[in-house]
């Protein structure tokens, strides 16, 4: 299968994901939230591998992996619940996509091109955009999790951004020591 199929199918489950877990901060708070939805991704997972006949095993370049998705999921969590529009949080939480085609060049030798870097250049400026204007505040942005400021969401999506990032290059270079990448 062509790498493009499952990120298609990544990002669209990636807005039904966003929605699930904005409805469900308005009852939950942030990291038991963030818990059930490592849980439930875990069952999953070994249910399809079961379902598939491969064996269950830990490996440490996944289990490194897994922490860092577990970073990045509470901190998306916590600033979902903070922003006062989901689409904040994920407008700079998806520039770990850019984070991650730096860090891919200069620590596994990926190629970067001139057209690649000027759409990094654009989603980096869309998301300071989204970042630093001032928002109206909503019901979502005075809620027990959000801070005075209108920005505390900021630092968590960049937070998640960060660990995402870490978590692609580790599951890179995992797959590549282990023949598969």
């Amino acid at each position: 299968m062509h790498w493009i199929t499952p990120s298609l199918f990544n990002a669209a489950s990636g807005i039904a994901r966003t929605l699930l877990a904005t409805g469900g901060l308005q009852t939950q708070r942030p990291l038991p939230f963030a818990f059930a939805f490592a849980a439930v991704a875990a069952l999953l997972t070994s249910g399809y591998m079961l379902l598939r006949g491969v064996p269950l095993q830990l490996h440490s370049w996944g289990l490194g992996s897994g922490a860092l998705v577990a970073g990045a999921a509470a901190c998306v969590i916590e600033s979902l619940a903070r922003a006062p529009n989901p689409a904040y949080t994920m407008g700079v939480f998806r520039v770990q996509a850019v984070l991650s085609a730096v860090a891919a060049h200069f620590l596994l030798g990926a190629e970067l091109g001139v057209v690649q870097m000027g759409g990094m250049l654009v989603a980096l400026i869309g998301a300071w955009l989204i970042a630093t204007q001032p928002v109206k505040a909503t019901h979502r942005a005075e809620s027990p999790e959000a801070l005075k400021s209108d920005r505390s969401w900021v630092p968590f999506a960049i937070g998640a951004a960060l660990f995402a990032t870490a978590k692609d290059i580790i599951n890179k270079h995992g797959l590549q020591m282990i023949g598969k990448g």
